[in-house]
């Protein structure tokens, strides 16, 4: 993306400069934490769901071994940033009790 920008002010008068900038988010599939949090999420819900990655950035990326791990139930709309943002009351309490579980076991 950065190229592309670049490439695009070439030739003008227009400094172009890039601060703040925060290196990508990368922890791989087979990683020890991302298999622990998907191990405990699909037995809270009888599932064999694999890890998703998103486009969006998260503070995880500010710590190493970090990795975002959301409140997304399954068969339910992602509301996550949106207009009206919303998380029904059943979805909190699975939320929170995966969390609990999640916590319990990193910490062991």
């Amino acid at each position: 993306m950065e190229e592309n920008i670049l490439k695009s002010f070439e030739g003008t008068e227009f400094k172009v400069e890039f601060k703040d900038r925060k290196n990508s988010l990368y922890i791989p599939e087979d990683d020890e934490l991302v298999q622990k949090l998907c191990r405990i999420y699909n037995e809270h819900f009888g599932k064999n769901e694999k890890p998703i990655s998103i486009g969006g950035a998260t503070y995880a990326r500010a710590f190493k071994n970090c990795v975002s791990y959301g409140a997304m139930m399954p068969d339910e709309e992602d509301m996550c940033h949106k207009a009206d943002e919303y998380i029904k009351i059943d979805n909190l309490i699975n939320a929170c009790k995966i969390y609990a579980k999640a916590i319990y076991e990193l910490t062991r």
